[in-house]
């Protein structure tokens, strides 16, 4: 009987923790999901990001990926994987010509870079391999 009580208890456990966690591994609790929100870049290639409006957002209908460098537009698909991987298609963007472009450029060179990413207090970052974030996002709410 006590080993049933001790079997029915650790299923119960499994059931539970597996339900505070959404497809990304993380838990929906404390961090949200990558998709479906939208994300303000704060750090790119290790300098801070101050006033821009660069984001990124990744919507779940028809995995679309949009987001604006700071200056003009971009938009894609992606895929995601096993293990908090992803895949970005070759992304489009407006061509406006802006005054200040070096965070576009190292932007979109990221974008094409990353594979993977992580999510911790609100707080996207995304990665090559396992290197040192190429890009911080927070969550805009």
């Amino acid at each position: 009987m006590k080993t049933l009580t001790l079997v029915i208890a650790i299923l119960s456990l499994a059931v539970t923790t597996s339900c505070n966690k959404n497809q990304n591994g993380t838990k929906s609790q404390n961090n949200p999901d990558l998709t479906d929100v939208k994300w303000k870049l704060t750090s790119l290639l290790g300098k801070d990001i101050d006033d821009s409006e660069a984001f990124i957002s990744f919507a779940t209908e028809d995995n679309k990926v949009f987001g604006n460098t700071g200056c003009n537009n971009f938009m894609g698909t992606y895929t995601l994987k096993e293990g908090m991987r992803f895949e970005l298609s070759p992304l489009a963007t407006t061509r406006r010509m802006c005054t200040d472009m070096s965070v576009e450029t190292q932007f979109l060179e990221v974008l094409e870079k990353a594979d993977n990413f992580s999510i911790k207090d609100n707080t996207l970052s995304l990665q090559k391999a396992k290197t040192a974030p190429l890009a911080v996002f927070v969550l805009m709410e």
